[in-house]
Order: structure tokens, then C-alpha cells, then sequence
């Protein structure tokens, strides 16, 4: 009988050597009850197991085999650029509003070349509390400047990756790029969801001062990674 010594399949192989052992009349082939002494009345050699050529064609078939398997289960990738938070702001059509904003504050750069970032991007649906909190800073009638927009997505945004593996279990403030805003996420619930010190959404007040916002999903990426909330978190800035 002969068995490999080692593995290449779950894990990188050991060694290609084979480790032989001597087997008697009353041993059963592996998985089966036939016997070795069956398999002598059948005709089959003896030492079969220390045939050279019959563990020379094993061994080549062996690594035909695998050779399909790479060719199958890895194949060569189409690309061998990062992906970016950017890049996945820019995969979701409900996720154009926030895209926008960045394109529009220059904010790229910030999700593209940092090496850890995490984002909070907002979805379509309550996108216009974006543009309210934009409104109260407008130097013209639908301009407003860039450091305004600027500073609504540091709000949005950390200097760190933060993996929700980090959050389960327990409540965490999280320090944003914009200076005096900090999220709140309860990770004791499924899903969590973050909370913002707001005193006014949408002209009205909160008691107290913490507005809710879902979050929806979540996406790794290679500089980082991308929560989706179902509403932008609405800063308290003066700059």
C-alpha cells in the first residue's frame, strides 16, 4: 500500500515523498472490507505497492490533477489594481448622491490613496439631509464652499479601519477626521446601528440629543472599508 506523506490540497504539501508500509493477508484496502489476501486470488500482485511505475504514473496523475484545479479555482485575475473605497462608493447606483458630494468636494484622494480608511456613505434615500446642512453655508445661491463640503464627509470618515469584529458586544465612540464630531455605535444589537449628537434634524430639536442611524452594510476593501447607512450623520461644525 502506499500513502502520501503529507498534503497540497487544504494546505501547501510537506514533501512528495511516499512512505511505504508493509501490509499482510488480513489487511483491508482503506474504506472497504476486502481483504489483501482477496485481492491475490484476483489475480492482483503481491507487491503492487512497491511497484515503481505503478507510483511513478500515481505520482503524474497526482499533479495533472491539481494542475486543472489551479487552472480552475484560481484563475489569473483581470486586474492587479487595488480596490479602493472609492471604488466601491462608485459600484452602487444608490450611493450616487454621496458619490457626488465627493466628486464635488475634491474628496477622492482622501478614499483612494490613504491606507486605512473607514467611510460612512449614505444612501440616496435621506440624501437631502445633506444638502440642508449644505444650505446654511452658502456663499451664493447653490454654491457652497468646498470646505464645507469638505468637512460634512471628514464627519463621514476615519483615519483608521474600523472592522465590525472591533464593535460586536459593546458601545464605542468613534473619532471622525472632522474635529469635535464623534459617532456613538451600539454593537449590542444585530444589526448596529450609530448615533450622533445632533440637537437639530431637519429644523426640529432632540431630547436628547442623539439621532439614530441604521447601518445597512458593510464592505472591506484594500485601504480600508465602507459602511452603507440608511442617513448621513448631520455634523456640528465651525470652521
Amino acid at each position: 500500500m502506499a500513502s502520501y506523506f503529507g498534503t497540497n490540497t487544504g494546505f501547501s504539501g510537506l514533501t512528495d515523498n511516499y512512505l511505504y508500509l508493509e501490509v499482510e493477508d488480513t489487511d483491508t484496502i482503506y474504506n472497504t472490507d476486502v481483504t489483501i489476501s482477496q485481492l491475490k486470488q484476483r489475480g492482483i500482485p503481491e507487491k503492487l505497492y512497491e511497484d515503481h511505475e505503478i507510483l511513478t504514473d500515481i505520482s503524474q496523475n497526482k499533479q495533472s490533477c491539481l494542475n486543472n484545479l489551479k487552472n480552475n479555482i484560481n484563475p489569473e485575475p483581470n486586474s492587479s489594481l487595488p480596490v479602493t473605497v472609492y471604488d466601491l462608493l462608485s459600484l452602487y447606483p444608490e450611493l450616487s448622491i454621496c458619490k457626488q458630494l465627493v466628486d464635488s468636494a475634491s474628496y477622492k484622494n482622501e478614499l483612494t490613496t490613504n491606507r486605512y480608511t473607514t467611510f460612512f456613505a449614505f444612501t440616496n434615500q435621506n440624501a437631502d439631509v445633506a444638502s440642508l446642512w449644505l444650505k446654511k453655508f452658502t456663499v451664493s445661491p447653490g454654491k457652497t464652499t468646498t470646505g464645507y463640503q469638505r468637512e460634512f464627509l471628514k464627519a463621514h470618515t476615519t483615519s483608521f479601519t474600523l472592522d465590525p469584529i472591533l464593535l460586536k458586544g459593546k458601545i464605542n465612540d468613534i473619532f471622525t477626521r472632522s474635529e469635535g464630531n464623534d459617532i456613538r455605535i451600539n454593537g449590542k444589537y444585530n444589526p448596529m446601528y450609530l448615533y450622533t449628537n445632533s440637537k437639530e434634524f431637519n429644523g426640529f430639536s432632540y431630547n436628547p440629543p442623539l439621532l439614530k442611524i441604521n447601518i445597512i452594510g458593510f464592505l472591506a476593501c484594500d485601504n480600508g472599508v465602507m459602511y452603507i447607512i440608511d442617513r448621513p450623520i448631520y455634523p456640528e461644525i465651525i470652521i
